[in-house]
């Protein structure tokens, strides 16, 4: 059986930039805070273009990309905010699956 819990939680960093596996990729890095604990997650793909050794192409490299910058200005939006750095300390809910792992997370809207 799948179950699901929530943490109140809030970003500690937001970066768009490189970073990820041996730094090697270029997405969007939110990492959260809360009650003595922290956890990440990030939008990101290999920062280098493929070949034909790659199981992506640049289409989903584009693909992700997109989906990272439509987040980033969502988040702005709901948080009535201008600029990635603005948002540490953004209160959150970051839901996590049975497995610890984040399954999704949105800002706190009602508490700003």
């Amino acid at each position: 059986m799948l179950t699901t819990h929530t943490t109140l939680m809030k970003i500690r960093e937001i970066t768009m930039g490189m970073g990820g596996y041996q730094g090697a990729e270029f997405g969007l890095f939110i990492q959260f805070e809360g009650s003595g604990c922290g956890v990440g997650t990030s939008l990101s793909m290999w920062a280098r273009d493929p070949d034909e050794h790659c199981r992506w192409t640049q289409k989903d490299q584009e693909r992700t990309w997109a989906d990272a910058m439509r987040l980033v200005r969502d988040t702005l939006i709901k948080s009535r905010r201008r600029d990635l750095a603005s948002l540490v300390g953004l209160p959150v809910e970051v839901t996590f699956g049975s497995d610890d792992c984040i399954k999704s997370w949105r800002v706190l809207e009602e508490v700003l």
